[in-house]
């Protein structure tokens, strides 16, 4: 027992007798039971044993420190400070006490003490278990300071690669009498291509538990050969997002422009809603909402509105995580044409599928798969049927991190449209290599 100090309310005839027969302290079973407790984690009743002899006991150093600790982890975190900030206080180079005393400020929300202490634990070279948890709450400290801290982060993303179809063209022998109306630049092209990415996220903080959030980002791309498929998108969102315990809100107004071969493509100009719910820290159910309105100004035939709704989930095991998720929607055309019907008039039902496997700390492989199902209400021109497709795609990425700046990625996708519309039905198959910096 490192030190005794009997608190001043205790019986002069107890004092006497301890004076007089030290080795029978008789603070030493109730500390005896204390450790007995903890050691089976049963610090409710710790806690309790504590209590009831706090009076008599509180200034033992290592009665406080048993007490402080059974009281931070049965949710009496003030009660538990006070008592370590005494053993502390009495022995600066009780680094266990000082864990214990970190770990209390941090759930107090005193992150500027919490982040001291436990920097003062690292000095020491504690074991690498230590270290290991040490860590996790400085990484916590620093997610919190964010949410009241005006934050900014920026990448850029440069990606180079082989793609089959560059144009989601069909292939050819599978048009029947179209096969020599259309020029060769309607078929299926093979081309290499570049695509550079770049975009930024800014987070103000407005309350503790709401911020307003501003996304940016860019694409271009670059075809070797088929530069009439060349295309640049540009996609902006801001709004606010609460965050709750388990539950997180976010309200976005989204804009989007698509531009191909130099022209304007598309407008886009929307609601975004997306709310999550966490069961646990290793389960999450996110469900989605967005309500768009396209427009195309070289092809008004195609303007259109979309709502489409979605519930998707995630589960963390050991190394691997699992996702998943449905979706639908409808995009009502503003035109009543059959043009305007076989082009942009249809219900759309999606589901899609994945896992990322950590294989180490650094190393990982995503595989997805995705599938998107539409039906028009028009008859695509040349064909005798209402339109109907079916988008599928098989991804599979290896992501590896050089630093914490810089990481890199290959990837092979597949993709196919199956279409009751010979002309729209293709394949795709696209090799990458991508490297990201981020700031």
């Amino acid at each position: 027992m490192d030190s005794i100090k009997t608190a001043k309310t205790a019986p002069l005839l107890l004092l006497i007798f301890m004076f007089a027969l030290p080795g029978l302290s008789v603070a030493e079973p109730v500390i005896e039971q204390l450790k007995s407790l903890s050691d089976q984690n049963q610090y409710a009743k710790a806690y309790q044993l504590a209590t009831e002899h706090r009076e008599r006991l509180e200034g033992d150093l290592e009665f406080d420190f048993l007490y402080g600790v059974a009281a931070i982890d049965t949710g009496h975190v003030n009660e538990g400070v006070f008592a370590l900030e005494r053993v502390v206080f009495s022995q600066p180079k009780n680094h266990l006490a000082r864990l214990e005393l970190a770990r209390g400020y941090f759930l107090q929300g005193d992150d500027t003490r919490s982040r001291q202490a436990f920097e003062r634990v690292l000095k020491v070279k504690p074991p690498e278990s230590v270290v290991k948890i040490v860590n996790k709450f400085i990484a916590a400290i620093r997610v919190r300071e964010s949410q009241y801290k005006s934050s900014s982060t920026a990448y850029v993303d440069i990606e180079v690669g082989s793609d089959s179809n560059v144009n989601a063209g069909p292939e050819r022998n599978t048009l029947g009498i179209f096969e020599n109306i259309l020029s060769a630049s309607s078929f299926a092209n093979k081309d290499s291509y570049t695509n550079i990415s770049f975009g930024g996220k800014y987070n103000r903080p407005l309350t503790p538990h709401s911020s307003m959030f501003l996304n940016a980002d860019a694409s271009i791309r670059n075809n070797m050969k088929e530069t009439v498929n060349n295309n640049w998108q540009m996609t902006f969102q801001g709004g606010r997002q609460w965050q709750l315990e388990k539950m997180k809100y976010r309200l976005a107004l989204v804009g989007q422009q698509y531009t191909l071969d130099g022209s304007t493509n598309r407008n886009m100009l929307g609601v975004n809603f997306e709310g999550s719910y966490a069961t646990s820290k290793l389960k999450q159910y996110t469900f989605t909402a967005n309500l768009m309105d396209m427009q195309h100004p070289d092809s008004a035939v195609y303007d259109s509105t979309q709502l489409t709704l979605g519930l998707s989930t995630f589960t963390r095991a050991d190394k691997v995580t699992w996702y998943g998720g449905i979706s639908t929607g409808l995009q009502s055309a503003k035109e009543s044409s059959e043009t305007a019907k076989s082009g942009a008039d249809r219900t759309i039902f999606g589901a899609n599928f994945g896992s990322l496997y950590s294989i180490d700390n650094r190393s990982s492989i995503n595989v997805s798969i995705a599938t998107d199902l539409s039906n028009y209400t028009g008859i695509y021109f040349g064909s005798t049927s209402k339109r109907k497709d079916t988008y599928s795609k098989l991804a599979v990425t290896y992501n590896r991190l050089i630093n914490d700046q810089w990481k890199y990625r290959v990837g092979l996708n597949y993709s196919q449209n199956s279409s009751n519309v010979a002309l729209l039905a293709y394949k795709r198959t696209q090799l990458l290599v991508g490297f990201q910096r981020v700031f």
